[in-house]
């Protein structure tokens, strides 16, 4: 995965960096969570838990993703959401989500990097299909 933002609000740095961050959001706890990071070029402006589901199921709002970005202003948005199942592979609706997301975050301007799955200790990239270990 190339360079993409820091660690921290405010910072640049690499994506271990950011995959770290994510994975600190999204504990291995038996619990299903959506989180995302809110960024401007290269800066990050905003991370956070938006959803918390059961052990099975989140339910992914783009409404909810598309109104924190803008009141954020941010131009890219990094999503993830955890498989307490420990399997990474996306189900059909977690695709069938991040395409539409990614249709309504480029009607707004938005470029979505990628939909992180964490299962771990592995993380799956939706973007680029490639499973990497945390």
């Amino acid at each position: 995965m190339a360079p993409l933002i820091g660690e921290h609000p405010g910072e640049s740095g690499s994506a271990p960096h950011l995959i770290g961050l994510l994975d600190r959001l999204l504990p291995a706890d038996g619990v299903e969570r959506f989180a995302m990071t809110m960024l401007t070029g290269r800066r990050v402006l905003h991370s956070e838990v938006l959803a918390t589901g059961n052990d099975c199921f989140v339910e992914l709002r783009v409404r909810s993703i598309a109104e924190r970005a803008l009141a954020c202003g941010a131009s890219r948005l990094l999503v993830a959401h955890n498989h307490p199942s420990g399997q990474p592979e996306p189900s059909r609706s977690d695709v069938a989500s991040t395409r539409k997301l990614a249709h309504v975050a480029a009607a707004l301007d938005i470029e979505l990097i990628d939909h992180l799955i964490f299962a771990q200790p592995q993380v799956y990239s939706m973007k680029s299909g490639v499973m990497s270990w945390i």
